[in-house]
């Protein structure tokens, strides 16, 4: 009540000091509660080995769009898979976001609809970061040698006047893919072919695989021994004023558990490192 009051009074030009905002109004015999120190960034996603696609899982879905624009979505679908990108960071891609020698991807814009409008804008959160891609997948499809390729084609296209903005992914008419578009025209008759989903069209299949959980185990292993070596190499930062602990990669207390982007990302940079 009192600091609605203060702000009320600052706004209104009775009280002459903003200084009052911030002070903190205790009232008389109330006890002050323990700050509550939390791990800093995003918050703490479990990511279940079962909704990690396994890498067949993935090139059954490839090969179900891949006659489809001379294999533009199949690329698609590996390179959705093996970098992470959202669906609105993949329809914003342009080919001067990748970088085809060091296999690196700047995301840093995204596409999204409101109301039927495309606007072009941050990513989640208005956080940039390089996202990577093998040269080969488990499964010996070649990322790196398609990708090269797609990027001069769309650099023709753009000189051409075919694709104006240059994107890697770009609709048949030349601009950003709508999601409820492709989902229609692309995606579900590919999700019933490759088995993701079944004929009625009721839900995902169970994409519990062997291979999947091995990528889980494989890469929440290599994230967690990371950790420790560069926790070894200096002391844990104390809390901050506002009890926030900084704790790198996102690990849980003890270990246990990773974010759920960081596990996929973990487990696309053990086959970039293992194919490179």
């Amino acid at each position: 009540m009192l600091s609605a009051l203060t702000g009320a009074g600052i706004t209104g030009g009775y009280l002459a000091s903003p200084r009052l905002k911030e002070v903190h109004w205790q009232a008389k015999g109330q006890a002050v509660a323990a700050p509550r120190t939390v791990p800093a960034g995003e918050s703490v996603l479990f990511v279940d080995p079962g909704e990690i696609p396994a890498a067949e899982d993935v090139a059954r879905l490839g090969q179900a769009v891949a006659a489809l624009r001379w294999g533009l979505y199949e690329l698609m679908v590996h390179f959705a898979a093996y970098t992470g990108l959202r669906w609105g960071e993949l329809a914003a891609l342009t080919a001067a976001q990748v970088s085809p020698e060091a296999r690196a991807v700047a995301v840093d814009r995204k596409v999204l609809e409101v109301r039927g409008r495309l606007y072009v804008e941050a990513p989640k959160n208005r956080k940039w970061r390089q996202a990577i891609y093998p040269s080969l997948t488990p499964q010996g499809w070649p990322p790196a040698q398609v990708v090269a390729a797609r990027i001069a084609a769309a650099g023709a296209e753009q000189a051409a006047g075919a694709n104006p903005l240059g994107l890697m992914f770009p609709a048949p008419a030349g601009g950003y893919w709508r999601s409820s578009n492709f989902r229609r025209r692309v995606l579900e008759d590919a999700y019933q072919a490759a088995g993701w989903r079944a004929a009625d069209g009721a839900g995902r299949v169970d994409l519990a695989q062997p291979a999947a959980r091995l990528l889980h185990r494989r890469a929440v292993r290599l994230a967690a021994g990371r950790h420790r070596r560069r926790q070894a190499g200096r002391a844990r930062q104390p809390p901050d004023h506002l009890g926030n602990v900084r704790q790198p990669w996102g690990i849980a207390s003890g270990g246990r558990g990773l974010p759920g982007l960081a596990a996929m990302q973990a487990v696309r940079m053990v086959w970039a490192a293992r194919h490179a």
